[in-house]
């Protein structure tokens, strides 16, 4: 067994801090919080990680962290795994103190812990820190003092799928997990053999892969939380920057566990025009048996999956997540951004999967598409659903096939 054995005693009394005194550090701010972080050109070069272009992530996180600790009546205990320096236990602890009870963040490396520690006594909060190989502490949860964790963010470097069945050890009955993957080639369709051995679904190089990348993250999640006897509701995914991120509440019961992995089947895509086909996973069909009503060739088609098919998102959490944004007066790295893309995702309820990218559909059209605005508008008169989508900016959801939808903007 590791030396440090958790919750026995005074955990900070057995952590071995790293000696800080020859990294060059300089002084950051994100959020409320004012950091020390190193100072280095580039961020993979440093002892200790940590990635600011990641602070669009931590915001949302501590606002889903608020709607959900005010929909449960109740404080959170925040368990983080991979918590780097603590930047986003100190900036959740800084922000919305009132909707958390406790924060536990923990990273192997002791310069992490240190830094952080430092962090921490800067900004006067109290988050508990630990030093030790998360696998090993997410099977000990169990063990620590306050009990399980309310909310578990994992937020690794690269794949989260060697953590993911570690962490389902720390699920509960009113307890959600938020997730983070930032290996994007696998995820869209680079090197698609890597995608299932990681996650068990194939991707694709289609244009629409990041909505698939989601989705693919969200089966894995899925079929994680059933082995444990759990079920997934998303509250919130989206993909944006080098990462996708996906939010769930965990339901306990073998009737929800079955109720989500009846929602994990697969996508026929067609890469040229988009055209999207879904089925079950009990169906599972033969690619060659579909064909893209609008390119005709088979061969252009893609199959991907396992997916996940439900809904990636609660609507109703987003639109409290929209309200709550703005009870934000100081705090929140980038809000407005945060509120253009909770918006974003917002108009997303209850679309098919997929996409169409317009610049693509309109390749080789005679006459000049109107705005992508104007398209929406136009689609919906003709009384189908139309939204844009926060996967790619040239993106439309609709019901409408590729003819149809060229044939009433054109």
């Amino acid at each position: 067994m590791p030396r440090s054995i958790l919750y026995v005693g005074d955990i900070r009394e057995e952590i071995k801090l790293g000696n800080l005194e020859n990294i060059p550090l300089r002084k950051a701010v994100e959020g409320r919080a004012e950091l020390w972080v190193p100072d280095v050109e580039r961020i993979y070069d440093a002892p200790v990680f940590y990635n600011p272009k990641m602070s669009l992530n931590r915001d949302l996180s501590i606002v889903a962290l608020k709607v959900l600790s005010n929909r449960w009546d109740k404080k959170l205990f925040v368990y983080e795994p991979l918590g780097g320096i603590g930047v986003r236990a100190i900036r959740t602890l800084m922000e919305i103190p009132e909707n958390v009870s406790h924060y536990l963040s923990n990273d192997i490396n002791s310069l992490a812990i240190s830094l952080g520690r430092k962090n921490a006594k800067t900004n006067a909060v109290n988050p508990e820190f630990t030093n030790q190989d998360a696998r090993w502490q997410m099977a000990e949860l169990r063990k620590h003092p306050l009990g399980f964790p309310s909310v578990i963010d994992l937020d690794p470097f690269g794949a989260p799928t060697p953590f993911l069945d570690a962490v389902s050890y720390g699920f509960s009955r009113e307890s959600a997990v938020f997730v983070t993957a930032t290996d994007m080639a696998p995820l869209c369709g680079v090197y698609p053999e890597t995608c299932y051995v990681k996650y068990h679904g194939f991707s694709a190089r289609v244009f629409s892969c990041h909505e698939f990348a989601v989705r693919i993250l969200l089966q894995f999640i899925a079929l994680t939380a059933a082995r444990r006897g759990y079920g997934i509701h998303p509250i919130l995914s989206f993909s944006t920057d080098h990462y996708v991120r996906a939010k769930v509440v965990l339901r306990k019961g073998k009737t929800w566990a079955k109720k989500a992995t009846a929602k994990i089947g697969f996508a026929i895509v067609c890469p040229r025009c988009g055209e999207t086909q879904v089925e079950e996973l009990v169906d599972n069909n033969d690619v060659d048996e579909h064909l893209c009503p609008v390119s005709r060739e088979k061969e252009a088609l893609e199959k991907i999956g396992p997916i996940w098919l439900g809904d990636f998102f609660d609507h109703e959490f987003v639109k409290d997540m929209q309200g709550s944004v703005q009870s934000f007066d100081v705090g929140l790295d980038q809000k407005p951004r945060v509120a253009k893309l909770l918006k974003r995702i917002a108009s997303e309820a209850n679309m098919p999967i997929g996409f169409y990218r317009m610049d693509r559909l309109g390749k080789g059209k005679t006459g000049n598409l109107p705005p992508m605005t104007e398209i929406i508008e136009k689609l919906r008169v003709h009384g189908f659903k139309a939204s844009l989508t926060h996967f790619h900016p040239q993106g439309i959801k609709t019901n409408a096939s590729p003819d149809e939808v060229m044939s009433i903007v054109l």
